[in-house]
């Protein structure tokens, strides 16, 4: 049951952001989208380096250690000093460099003050991860989601009455919105705060700290490239076609992460804990994924097929409809795409930890480098077929990989 919150949860927050692009589109444009998806990039950036990346390193340490009062004041006293160095170090990093961080995100130093704003962020969305990662390990993700849902919908009221008064007060309203969920998580579960962000001074368990850096390495990393290669080939596409093809593209984008988000996630609940058992088990979980991840992403295919026109339509308006076409690509690419998806967590289960990462910078650089070749040389529609060209060879690539670690287990 908890899973189901957690999922729930995982498809609010999806809607969240289309609900958010969906009022622009109206209010301000689809050629405004680009700028929303740049300050979306930075403030996910933001989120994951607001502890350091070591959510899931919590989840599984607290997991394991429930029933031992001891081990779980040093993860408390860990997590914590974790917390407040990652935080305030970027507390400061961001407020001293707000205006060239403005500059190369958003192309002008306009937004200096916006990126002041974001400065908050890691503060409160420290805690936030925190507190969750840590409600997920004890079994009360469902309080959790809950909170989490209810403050997502606050937000989203906040951000429409804020957001109708200009373009700049609506970026202001998403950017707090961050803070906004963290402070109403806080006051949901302040019992869960107060038992386990505690910092001493005396008998610090470094060695935890260490298991958590070691863990966060592998989350961090490729998260930033995410956002990273979001924001050099937003930056890309603008500069080559223009910010309305730059917010067609975004809007097109924003529906295509759908799929995948809701296949990682089911990853992470279903198949990654089971994966982490054993070598042998890794390889015959994985191989009933990628069968189950596959199917569920060829329904979005022919879902996308029969519908791509009224989706686009009902979710932005019907200027955005001559992009049913390139959300299809994106969506085939999507299911053959779930093949390396797949082998990337099969990866992580067996400790793979090198060739993940490999495959992470190959798959990112590769990204770059295409939009960068196709808004200086190629037509708009190239870079949707890019991504499925991409999709075959990674996991063409993962299967070659995956198939090689097991002839050497």
């Amino acid at each position: 049951m908890n899973v189901v919150w957690v999922v729930g949860s995982t498809l609010v927050k999806m809607l969240y952001g289309i609900l958010v692009y969906k009022y622009i589109t109206i209010t301000y444009g689809v050629e405004n989208l680009g700028t929303a998806g740049q300050l979306l990039s930075a403030m996910s950036i933001l989120l994951i380096l607001s502890n350091t990346g070591i959510n899931r390193g919590i989840i599984q340490s607290y997991s394991r250690n429930k029933d031992n009062p001891e081990n779980i004041s040093a993860l408390n006293n860990a997590s914590t000093i974790i917390y407040f160095a990652s935080s305030l170090t970027l507390f400061v990093l961001v407020i001293l460099l707000a205006k060239p961080l403005s500059l190369f995100i958003f192309g002008t130093t306009e937004f200096t003050y916006l990126v002041s704003v974001l400065s908050l962020m890691p503060l409160f969305m420290g805690i936030n991860n925190n507190i969750s990662s840590i409600g997920i390990a004890f079994g009360k993700s469902k309080a959790i989601s809950q909170s989490t849902l209810l403050a997502f919908i606050l937000g989203l009221i906040a951000v429409f009455f804020i957001g109708k008064y200009s373009f700049h007060n609506l970026l202001i309203a998403i950017a707090i919105q961050s803070i906004f969920l963290s402070l109403f998580l806080f006051l949901l579960n302040y019992k869960l705060f107060f038992a386990h962000i505690r910092l001493s001074l005396k008998n610090i368990a470094w060695s935890e700290v260490r298991k958590f850096l070691g863990f966060s390495f592998v989350i961090i990393l490729p998260v930033i490239m995410i956002q990273l290669t979001l924001i050099v080939n937003r930056i890309h596409i603008g500069e080559g076609f223009g910010k309305l093809q730059l917010g067609l593209w975004e809007a097109t984008i924003k529906l295509q992460e759908g799929y995948i988000q809701i296949v990682a996630v089911l990853l992470i609940y279903f198949m990654l804990p089971q994966a982490s058992e054993s070598i042998e088990k890794a390889y015959s979980v994985a191989k009933k994924f990628i069968i189950k991840a596959f199917l569920v992403l060829v329904f979005a295919v022919i879902f996308t097929a029969l519908l791509g026109e009224l989706i686009l339509k009902l979710v932005y308006n019907e200027e955005t409809t001559i992009m049913a076409n390139n959300l299809l690509i994106l969506t085939i690419s999507d299911s053959i795409r779930s093949i390396f998806i797949v082998n990337q967590y099969l990866l992580l289960a067996i400790v793979k930890i090198r060739t993940f990462l490999m495959l992470e910078v190959f798959t990112y650089l590769s990204s770059v480098l295409y939009v960068w070749y196709v808004s200086n040389n190629s037509a708009f529609d190239n870079l949707f077929y890019g991504y499925l060209i991409q999709s075959v060879i990674l996991s063409t690539l993962s299967l070659y990989v995956v198939n090689k670690s097991k002839k050497n287990v």
